[in-house]
């Protein structure tokens, strides 16, 4: 078990000197010589948006507000089994909830996000693995991915603008080969595909949107001591 003490959301540099730190915690217990339980959880300030809600002749108009400093709680549970000699299985499920202010005793009111997935690794030989993994991404209140929807034009002839909800569903398969005890390749492709056209057919053109992504990535890392 751990106590985690940190500067923020996926970030280095502390960027909110007003801010207290985040906190954490991480957990594993070992079921067996194969199965374990793993669980972390962050609490402490994120980048959010606000929605800032207008009354017009007495009918509610929500808009996409800026982003805002607020607060994020997220916790990351996942299981990890090693099916066979060959075979490994790990089960991923990650869900936050963002408040402009935390309040434990009503994080129903806050903006929720969901990301399941699930990983299959099965080893080709001594140096060589493949892995697959199906993964979705739900964020329909615009907690970390906040995207202007068209709107729609209320009964009084208002136009009422809204966050388009994202629902994010990939899959991927990549191949590693251990090309030394210190360098390793890796190819992979990836597929995503949206219920929203929020991908870009064509970087900095004015094509319209695409609800699919597909994509080829190749790296190499190098580990510089044992």
């Amino acid at each position: 078990m751990g106590l985690l003490v940190l500067n923020g959301w996926q970030i280095i540099q502390k960027p909110y000197d007003d801010r207290m730190p985040a906190f954490g915690h991480t957990l594993t217990y070992f079921v067996n010589d194969n199965w374990s339980l793993h669980s972390n959880s962050y609490v402490g300030p994120q980048l959010g948006h606000n929605t800032l809600t207008l009354t017009v002749t007495g009918i509610p108009i929500n808009l996409p507000g800026a982003p805002v400093l607020g607060n994020q709680l997220m916790h990351d549970l996942y299981a990890k089994g090693q099916l066979s000699e060959r075979v490994e299985l790990i089960a991923v499920f990650d869900v936050g909830v963002w408040q402009y202010e935390l309040d434990f005793g009503a994080l129903s009111n806050g903006r929720i996000w969901f990301a399941p997935s699930l990983v299959a690794a099965y080893k080709t030989g001594e140096k060589s693995r493949i892995t697959l993994r199906l993964e979705h991404f739900n964020d329909a209140e615009g907690a970390l991915v906040n995207i202007p929807a068209p709107g729609d034009i209320t009964a009084g002839g208002l136009f009422r603008p809204s966050v388009s909800p994202i629902h994010i569903t990939g899959a991927s398969v990549n191949y590693d080969y251990n090309l030394s005890a210190f360098a390793k390749w890796r190819i992979e492709a990836r597929g995503l595909y949206s219920q929203n056209s929020i991908f870009p057919k064509t970087y900095g053109s004015n094509a319209p949107n695409a609800n699919t992504l597909v994509f080829f990535t190749t790296s190499l890392s190098v580990r510089l001591f044992k």
